[in-house]
């Protein structure tokens, strides 16, 4: 598998895989060596390098929404559990807090070691943790393997799993990282804890030595009652042309763009038609020194972020800095002070790492006389407030929403 971070290789993997659409309903839980029946696109969507609605529309452009509905699921599940997290935002917060109290416990994390270095003895899933270590990925079914043999199996706190995993997906998101190991544990959905099973592997495994899977017979569900979840009413931002036909078109305006990891795609975002005076792009040393994220992951954000300052370039006409400082907050404020701005804007990072600095940083600014406009991409705004309970009544409103996108207008 090669996974370059750039916009060009999405595109690229994007084009290879539609073919393959119609055929993902049946072949999509086969665990394959190249993987070459899922689309592998989801380190680039993380980051924003690609759009799920790119994606989207790029599939309802050559199949009718019952062909390629199973694909387009798969793809909206991401956007679900990340409105289900921007309504929960308390939930993140807690996970953080147990894994560094469960990280207290030396015996603890060394059990954990285990697993996440190959050695579990159960050959399949330590070809799993080898390739996840390697490469950055792992097939989502054989997560869903390794996640409940951790929880339900080994008997290891999901909190430390999910952690793992952030540490090393290449595509690792707070909200479906986090939230889909609560499923498996039980905590997410009423009566929905998922045990794995010996016949699943055997079924869907390929190319592996499965020799080893008698010890998952009898695995006992560890057992877990969903928590009560708080939702909250979902922050709505002003439109774009708020800002770009309003407050940010006087000429003695300074505005300045921070763009950061989880949005590199200034020119499709709603800041594109802004002309900045300064754009810069912000990694925090310190936030990957928190997360201790693996080599492979910070060199794939690391290229992601010199293609979107690329792109960028090319967009606006002006040339971003990049900056990559201990403290993200203070960079922020920093920069802005250095360019003599009074307004930045920003896509407005979602609940996890990068949006605990959002309050610092609007503090700092706003003490220095330099207004703040968040911006999110519509179709986000439009969606995650449907997310208020399970995915499939998130699914009915979306589905609704795409056939209503698809009837032609009436001819008189």
């Amino acid at each position: 598998m090669d996974f370059s971070g750039t916009r060009d290789a999405a595109l690229s993997r994007l084009k290879e895989f539609i073919p393959k659409v119609k055929a993902y309903a049946r072949d999509r839980n086969f665990v394959q060596p190249e993987n070459e029946n899922v689309s592998c696109l989801s380190p680039a969507i993380r980051c924003r390098l690609l759009t799920e609605s790119e994606v989207i529309q790029e599939v309802m452009a050559q199949y009718d929404l019952q062909s390629a509905e199973k694909f387009i699921q798969e793809v909206y599940w991401r956007t679900y559990w990340k409105g289900w997290l921007e309504l929960r935002p308390q939930i993140w917060t807690q996970y953080r807090q147990e894994v560094q109290e469960l990280k207290e416990n030396s015996d603890l994390v060394e059990r954990c070691q285990l697993l996440e270095e190959g050695r579990s003895g159960i050959e399949p899933l330590d070809h799993f943790a080898h390739q996840l270590n390697e490469t950055g990925y792992m097939h989502n079914h054989a997560r869903m393997w390794f996640a409940s043999y951790w929880v339900h199996g080994a008997r290891l706190p999901w909190q430390l799993g999910a952690d793992y995993f952030y540490r090393h997906l290449l595509d690792a998101d707070p909200a479906s990282n986090t939230l889909s190991w609560r499923w498996v544990a039980g905590l997410q959905t009423q009566g929905k804890t998922y045990l794995v099973k010996k016949e699943n592997i055997e079924k869907f495994a390929r190319g592996l030595d499965l020799r080893s899977l008698d010890r998952l017979s009898d695995l006992q569900p560890v057992l877990s009652e969903p928590e009560p979840n708080e939702v909250r009413t979902p922050q709505l931002l002003p439109p774009a042309k708020t800002y770009v036909n309003g407050a940010l078109s006087h000429p003695e305006d300074r505005i300045g763009i921070w763009f950061h990891g989880e949005d590199l795609s200034l020119e499709t975002s709603p800041l594109k038609s802004i002309q900045p005076a300064s754009i810069c792009a912000i990694c925090s040393m310190h936030l990957f020194e928190e997360y201790d994220l693996s080599e492979s992951r910070q060199d794939y954000m690391q290229q992601a972020v010199v293609d979107g300052i690329r792109r960028a370039k090319n967009h606006f006409g002006i040339a971003p800095e990049c900056r990559a400082e201990m403290s993200l907050s203070g960079s922020v404020i920093q920069w802005a002070k250095d360019q003599k701005l009074n307004h930045v804007t920003a896509m407005r990072p979602c609940v996890g790492p990068l949006s605990q600095a959002v309050e610092e940083i609007e503090r700092g600014l706003a003490e220095n006389g330099i207004q703040i406009h968040w911006f999110r991409r519509p179709e986000d705004e439009k969606v995650w407030p449907y997310a208020k309970k399970g995915f499939f009544p998130f699914w009915q409103k979306v589905r609704s929403d795409l056939d209503k996108q698809l009837q032609l207008p009436l001819l008189n």
